[in-house]
Order: structure tokens, then sequence, then C-alpha cells
């Protein structure tokens, strides 16, 4: 009913009640005085630490736990009234833990708590995500390299024949593994043949051009072969500019006119 006063808590009922958390919950329940001295550290979480029920009684938490900086740090802000939270890998559990002030019935701070609770569990089963996301990703990444063949038909020449659709993640593997294959190859021509490619927008159309751009930078020549009608149609309907990309009809057609180009330079000067 409103205005009723709300009835004193049973401490006795509050007192059992935790004493029963503490024993059976995973959890480590720890008090420290406004000096740091430990005033309570229990719980059934203590058993994977391999310790005992109040066996720091007594002793300063700055001596028990030196060297652990940061919990330290987190015990010094809760008795100034801050609450915060951290989590610890002990090798044979983790624990989440949270610190938290402890007050009078005048507002005043007395001691500090922390609360710790064994997510070990939890935490192996998001490493074991990690590990498979991981793994996938390597997946991935491999089957993607073995999407993008790079064929040096010719002593000069490299081919990339391109099959499917290009995204931003692909286009920047194509062009790394391109780059890298004419460097080490010394190629002066790289073809794209796009005898796979059934359609493309604006997006993959810009896409190619700048892997062209980025084969001109390196001083060979790119070409591109096996544009279809509808793809040639494409081009034209988005605004995309080939007029300054060499063009060829076929594969064949672009060998040709790379060998036919390799003959003139290396042919003897007369004169």
């Amino acid at each position: 009913m409103p205005g009723d006063v709300a009835p004193e808590p049973d401490f006795e009922l509050l007192r059992s009640l935790f004493f029963e958390v503490a024993r059976g919950a995973p959890i480590v329940i720890a008090a420290y005085d406004l000096e740091g001295k430990i005033l309570l550290h229990m719980g059934k979480g203590l058993e994977r630490l391999g310790l005992q029920p109040n066996q720091f009684h007594g002793m300063s938490v700055y001596d028990v736990f030196a060297g652990a900086d940061e919990a330290l740090a987190q015990i010094r802000g809760a008795l100034k009234g801050e609450l915060s939270s951290n989590i610890q890998d002990y090798g044979t559990s983790v624990l989440e833990t949270w610190y938290c002030p402890l007050r009078d019935g005048a507002g005043r701070i007395f001691a500090a708590a922390s609360i710790s609770t064994d997510i070990t569990e939890r935490e192996l089963a998001r490493r074991e995500l990690a590990d498979r996301l991981a793994t996938i990703e390597a997946q991935t990444q491999a089957i993607r390299r073995m999407g993008v063949p790079i064929i040096q038909v010719w002593q000069d020449v490299l081919v990339l024949p391109i099959v499917g659709d290009l995204d931003s993640e692909r286009t920047s593997m194509i062009m790394e593994r391109l780059l890298e294959s004419l460097v080490s190859s010394r190629a002066r021509h790289a073809i794209l043949d796009l005898t796979g490619v059934e359609s493309i927008d604006t997006h993959t159309a810009n896409q190619l051009l700048q892997i062209l751009g980025a084969v001109t930078l390196l001083g060979v020549q790119g070409l591109v072969s096996g544009i279809r009608p509808d793809v040639a149609q494409a081009f034209v309907n988005i605004g995309v500019d080939l007029s300054r990309v060499t063009t060829a009809a076929t594969l064949h057609d672009a060998l040709r006119r790379c060998m036919l180009d390799s003959a003139k330079r290396s042919a003897p000067r007369r004169g």
C-alpha cells in the first residue's frame, strides 16, 4: 500500500543466504577494510584456485596480491567509491571480477568488496569459437587465392582469367597477387580475361579500372580480353570510359598482340 513503511531486512536470512550462495556458487567473495586488510575471502570458486576459505584473512591485500597491479588499482578505486570490473586468467581458471564500495547506514564507505565469477567454461568456448572462425577465415582466404589463378603463358605475358563477381576484398587480393607476379616474373604484359564474366556493374567496372591502373604504374601494358556483348553494353550504359584501355575480342587475339609487341622489342635495330 502507498505510504507503508518497508519492513526491516531480515539480517539473519540475508546472512544465511549469503553463506549458501558463497558455498555453492562458482564465485569468490572478498572484502577489504580501508587499509586493505582482507576481512573476508570465501566462495566455492576458491577450490579451482587451490585456496582455502579465509586463507588470507587479516593479511594485507597489497602483500597477498603484490604484482596484480590492475586488481589492486581497482580495489583502491572501490575504497574511494568507484565501481569497476576486469577479467583475469589464472591458468587453471578465468575469473570476471566486480569491485564496489561498501557503505554504512550514513552512506560512508567503510570497506570494499570484490565478487569474482568463474567464467572458465565461457572463456574456453569463446576461444574455441575464435579459433574456429580464424580457421574458417584462413580456409576462405585459401579458396579465394585458388580462385585467382595467374598464368604465365609466355616469357613476359601473364593472364588473369576473372570468373564470377568482384567485391572489394577479392579485388584487393587480385591486385596484390597480380602485382607480385608481375614484379617476380618481370612480365611486360598482363591480360585480364573477362570471358567468364556474364554481367558487370559500376562498382565492378571501377574495380577493374583500378587493377589496370596499378598495372600501368609498374610500366606493364594491361589488356582486357573476352568482353561479351552484354558486358560491353553494360560498360556503355554505366558510362565507364574504356577509351584508354587496350581490348581484344578473345584471349587468343590478346596473346597474339602481346607476342607481336615482344617480337618488335627483341628485334635487332637496323643501321
